[in-house]
């Protein structure tokens, strides 16, 4: 047998491992550095994960799974990865240089060749995944600022595990920023990192949101280590020919020219309740010009959409203008008044509008209706165009 340095430090890394596995633990980095030199010399790994998300203030609780694969050997400049995240609603791939989604119950399957990047790193399966521990956890033994002590072991899915405390104050692992370490000025972070004994590999991530507000956990449960992907799973070309393939732009022109009500037509009538406890309806308020919003929590651009939304309330001095947000995923009041308050929103939210949604065709949000003094549809707007939406309040109002 040859003796070169990669033999001898291989050696030294498995005597390491054996001495931490006898019990003899001085420092939680001991383990989290053995980690981290196992996930770095993995070329690919497969996996099940579980997602546990809880959100105390919008009581939310769910559960979610996927099948994830991760190719470490990619040369792109996006993740340095590619991965295959399959779920029994679809899959999500990124083959180093395209992204792609498909769904077996439209048969459909949405690509992205421009802005590939936001697409890549929005992916659910990301957060609190393997490859971000692979990228992170160098930078958080590193980084003095942030504090790593024992939790107790415990026994996740069968598999004793040691428990390991992450604090970061001032910082976070921002999942809006590529996944890296972000400031967050004022603020405590808590991560949770289990790490079973036997494989040294990580089984649990979980990040407590600041204040009990609620948490992400991942679990992680191995398939494949260094096991090759088959060529053709980096390829949409595998779906059956009965499957639509569209680009990422002519699938939302497409969701513009679905049954939605279009310009032109008359406003399906409506009656909600509002936050502040009284009820609203379209009937009410004819004469009036009013711009519709339809929203939800969390929804790409809705904190852009709140602002512009909020200057036009400010500027409205005549009251000629009526603004309301209509939620549409059917919360109660009790899991919305929190997030409307931290956006400071100054014009009515409107609850329970899912059925009212379907109605006037909306199935993903932000969409902006705007509606004249007879009750007619004069703009419609998937996502917010700034200048036209206050190019038709101004036409629409000089014509009353």
């Amino acid at each position: 047998m040859k003796w070169n340095r990669r033999t001898v430090a291989t050696g030294l890394i498995l005597l390491t491992g054996i001495w931490l596995l006898a019990g003899c633990r001085e420092k939680p980095t001991d383990i989290l550095w053995q980690t981290e030199d196992r996930l770095n010399r993995m070329q690919s790994v497969g996996y099940k994960t579980t997602i546990h998300t809880f959100q105390r203030e919008m009581g939310t609780d769910k559960l979610d799974s996927a099948l994830c694969y991760f190719d470490f050997t990619s040369s792109d400049s996006i993740l340095g990865a590619r991965y295959r995240f399959m779920t029994s609603n679809g899959e999500q791939v990124f083959n180093g240089h395209q992204f792609f989604q498909s769904s077996p119950f439209d048969k459909t399957v949405i690509y992205s060749n421009h802005h590939v990047a936001f697409d890549v790193n929005s992916s659910t399966y990301l957060i609190n995944s393997v490859y971000v521990l692979r990228k992170l956890l160098p930078q958080m033994m590193d980084a003095p600022d942030i504090k790593i002590t024992w939790q107790n072991d415990r026994t996740i899915r069968k598999q004793e595990c040691w428990g390991v405390s992450i604090d970061m104050k001032n910082k976070w692992i921002d999942p809006n920023a590529n996944h890296q370490l972000r400031p967050a000025p004022g603020k405590t972070y808590h991560y949770m990192l289990a790490i079973s004994k036997r494989m040294g590999l990580p089984v649990q991530f979980r990040w407590n949101y600041p204040d009990n507000k609620g948490y992400w956990e991942s679990t992680f449960r191995y398939l494949g280590i260094d096991q090759g992907m088959e060529t053709s799973a980096w390829s949409y070309g595998r779906f059956p020919k009965s499957y639509l393939r569209m680009s990422k732009q002519e699938y939302f022109a497409s969701l513009k020219n679905r049954a939605q009500v279009k310009s032109g037509q008359v406003a399906p009538q409506w009656r909600l309740p509002e936050l502040k406890g009284s009820f609203v309806s379209l009937k009410e308020i004819k004469g009036k010009l009013v711009l519709l919003e339809f929203w939800f929590p969390y929804c790409q651009g809705d904190d852009e959409a709140t602002a512009f939304l909020n200057k036009l309330h400010k500027l409205d001095g005549h009251n000629d203008l009526a603004i309301y947000g209509i939620e549409m995923t059917g919360r109660e009041a009790s899991n919305l008044k929190t997030y409307v308050e931290k956006q400071k929103r100054l014009y009515p939210t409107l609850y329970q509008g899912r059925n009212v949604a379907t109605e006037y065709g909306v199935d993903v949000a932000p969409v902006f209706f705007l509606i004249d003094g007879t009750g007619k549809v004069v703009y419609v707007s998937t996502g917010l165009n700034k200048a036209a939406l206050a190019n038709a309040i101004k036409t629409t109002l000089e014509r009353r």
